[in-house]
């Protein structure tokens, strides 16, 4: 145990996540790069929300948890 107050969410799992929420809204770009950044633990059963923004090139979304203003997870995408 590493002290964690419950079960780590898969870092990678959550960059899956985010990338499917733009296929499920069906952006119709071409995704032409695709970055992430796992940051901060999210741990599973806790609420968590979503934040995202169109740029000049893509898009990008962070996945919060609870307990800090900074993103757990970023994902950033460039499309055309």
């Amino acid at each position: 145990m590493e002290g964690y107050p419950g079960l780590v969410v898969h870092g990678p799992l959550m960059t899956l996540a985010l990338a499917e929420t733009l296929r499920l809204e069906g952006r119709a770009e071409r995704v032409t790069r695709v970055g992430h950044r796992n940051d901060r633990p999210l741990f599973c059963g806790r609420p968590a929300r979503l934040r995202g923004r169109r740029t000049a090139d893509g898009f990008t979304l962070d996945l919060h948890g609870p307990e800090a203003a900074t993103p757990c997870t970023t994902l950033t995408m460039a499309a055309r």
